[in-house]
């Protein structure tokens, strides 16, 4: 009797302590997931940030490049201006050094 006491009460136990491994088990394996959602929410996060920023140089870049290229062809048009006035100074020179030989010849 005193041994079938013992051996119910052992089985009590061990089925306690199985219900608690059970309860332990799961409670981790809600805290791993818990975790793994966190981490994923916070890599995607990361993610996110980093495109942003990429974004943004890419943005920053093409910003630089545009200025870039109005001042380019700003200087451009100086450069052109400057050679159209050069041209009609030697064109207007051409034409007086025609009238002074003109002139030399009479």
């Amino acid at each position: 009797d005193n041994a079938r006491s013992h051996s119910a009460h052992l089985r009590e136990e061990v089925h306690r302590m199985n219900v608690e491994a059970e309860e332990d088990r799961s409670r981790h394996t809600a805290e791993v997931q818990s975790l793994n959602k966190k981490f994923k929410s916070q890599i995607q996060t990361l993610r996110n940030q980093m495109q942003e920023s990429e974004a943004q140089r890419d943005r920053d870049d093409f910003d630089a490049l545009t200025q870039l290229e109005l001042k380019f062809d700003e200087e451009r048009r100086g450069m052109q201006v400057k050679l159209e006035e050069e041209q009609r100074s030697v064109a207007e020179l051409g034409q007086e050094l025609e009238s002074v030989r003109a002139l030399a010849e009479e």
